[in-house]
């Protein structure tokens, strides 16, 4: 009983190790979710920052448009409209300039997300591998712990299966004596 008690706590104590460990694995793969779910918050935001350059240049360009047919009513407004128009097209240079930028940002990002992506895809599948290896391991612990148990008691039943043999000889002897001795008296 007492091996078989010890047995029982080696067993919760492996349980308790490869739960402790399941664990673990399982808040490294809730992390690297986390972190990529940021990633993509922050690349939307870009892109929505993108969107407002694109739509601002839009705008810019219809001001363009705007500022060119007034110079084609009036000479004054042609010298006026001039300077308004390098203003614009400075502010388009600089927006397509920023667009630019925010193109390859963008772009950027994405590489890097995709390699985030598939980094948590590695881990995850990492972590997955361990977890199954940790599973198994912990099978193959739990069955080679319930054989030895059994080897134990088959051990035991066997002992006291042959104990109980010897002391019904002894007591048939006893009787065959006590039988003898009745019988010659």
């Amino acid at each position: 009983q007492v091996s078989e008690s010890n047995l029982r706590i080696e067993f919760k104590e492996v349980v308790f190790k490869m739960e402790h460990e399941a664990r673990y694995l399982r808040e490294q793969v809730n992390d690297s979710e986390i972190a990529i779910a940021i990633s993509k918050k922050e690349v939307t935001a870009l892109q929505q920052k993108l969107d407002r350059l694109v739509e601002d240049n839009a705008r810019e360009r219809k001001e363009k448009e705007v500022l060119i047919a007034k110079e084609q009513d009036s000479r004054t407004i042609a010298r006026e409209s001039k300077e308004q128009v390098v203003e614009v097209e400075s502010k388009i240079s600089e927006t397509q300039a920023a667009e630019k930028a925010q193109a390859e940002a963008l772009s950027h990002l994405q590489k890097e997300y995709s390699m985030l992506v598939a980094a948590f895809d590695t881990q995850r599948k990492n972590h997955m591998d361990t977890l199954r290896q940790v599973e198994h391991d912990f099978e193959i612990e739990r069955e080679e712990s319930i054989k030895e148990a059994r080897r134990q008691q088959e051990a035991l039943r066997l002992s006291a299966s042959a104990a109980i043999e010897k002391e019904n000889k002894r007591t048939e002897k006893y009787k065959e004596a006590a039988r003898s001795a009745h019988e010659s008296g």
